[in-house]
């Protein structure tokens, strides 16, 4: 006869400094991390068991946000079936004091940090659906709060549409012209294969979706402080030390240009914190321009020559040490030296 098994939970959430982090816990029995969550005593209603478990893992006093519930159902055992339901909180607290029979470790994170960290896919997929609802949440309320003022005038999107009227490779002649904006989607397109070179073929997790977004975001402090090239910015450390003041100060400046609720999310973007993700999109960068140097040196126009065995440089060395850059090397830039530009694809039928 199959065994029914109930557990009510919360994922956890607090605001600091405009970002939103996550409460995960590892379970000392089964040593995965999730989130706070337990069987309902008595006459106990669902939100009532999951407050209640929250505070006797973590020592929080949460509070349930209304409007997200979230059942999910899976056998541990052949014989078992356990439904888990679970509910976004609010903590204000940061101290966390754990059951120690129950949990032997905690983390506060970030997003990308939290969906990386906790252990099955189910709790992924709840941490992805609970962080859109957040947004939203907070998003929802700052319209209905202060709908109609002249704080909800912001010129954030004018801002970035300035990314096509940023060229790059300035002071160096271009046969083909390519602006901010361009090479903002090349970034991107790379960075989603190297993302998925890496889930695919090495399983290694990483977050597809935040990666992307901070790929699409990389560069938007051009959008001020115009394309710096490369051989400037790492001219020398005292160079290299001030642009990167600058950026901070572009990026302070071009989050403060929306309202404070959507804040967080950017914020979370232009500060990229994963060190994977911030590995890839770097890499991405360092192909497209290898790429965009070996278009020009095809078209004859030397002056890309040293971008080229600069980026060349780099992607060897990236391939010598890191597995997933040479696997897409051997996919996509094996023929990148070529000169035929003609549609291939064409000649073979398709």
């Amino acid at each position: 006869m199959m065994k029914f098994e109930k557990s009510c939970g919360t994922v956890i959430y607090r605001v600091v400094e405009k970002k939103l982090l996550y409460l995960v816990i590892k379970n000392v029995s089964c040593v995965h991390w999730g989130y706070p969550k337990g069987h309902s005593i008595q006459e106990e209603d669902e939100e009532t068991t999951a407050i209640r478990e929250a505070y006797e893992e973590t020592g929080l006093n949460v509070a349930i946000i209304k409007g997200y519930k979230n059942t999910i159902t899976y056998y541990p055992k052949l014989d078992i079936t356990k439904e888990v339901v679970y509910f976004i909180a609010h903590s204000d607290d940061e101290k966390v004091y754990i059951q120690k029979d129950e949990v032997s470790e905690y983390k506060w994170c970030q997003y990308s940090v939290a969906y990386d960290l906790v252990t099955f896919d189910s709790d992924k997929q709840v941490l992805s659906e609970v962080n859109d609802y957040i947004q939203n949440f907070y998003c929802n309320y700052f319209l209905v709060v202060v709908k109609g003022r002249a704080e909800l005038k912001s010129d954030f999107i004018n801002l970035l549409y300035r990314m096509r009227y940023v060229k790059r490779w300035s002071g160096t002649t271009c046969i083909d012209c390519e602006d901010a904006a361009q090479h903002s989607f090349n970034v991107t397109v790379i960075t989603h294969l190297l993302c998925h070179i890496l889930k695919s073929v090495y399983h290694i997790s990483i977050n597809i979706e935040h990666a992307l977004s901070s790929a699409l975001y990389h560069d938007c402090t051009d959008t001020i402080l115009t394309h710096i090239i490369s051989p400037v910015k790492n001219d020398n450390a005292e160079i290299k030390d001030a642009i990167s003041k600058l950026k901070y100060k572009a990026t302070q400046y071009i989050s403060s240009m929306l309202p404070e609720v959507l804040q967080i999310s950017l914020d979370n973007l232009l500060k990229e914190e994963d060190e994977l993700i911030k590995e890839v999109i770097e890499m991405a960068d360092i192909i497209d321009t290898y790429c965009k140097s070996s278009t020009e040196l095809k078209k004859g126009n030397l002056e890309f020559q040293n971008p080229y065995d600069q980026a060349s440089c780099k992607l060897n060395n990236a391939t010598k040490s890191k597995p997933y850059i040479k696997t897409f090397y051997d996919l996509f830039l094996l023929d990148c030296s070529k000169n035929d530009l003609s549609y291939k694809y064409l000649k073979q039928g398709w």
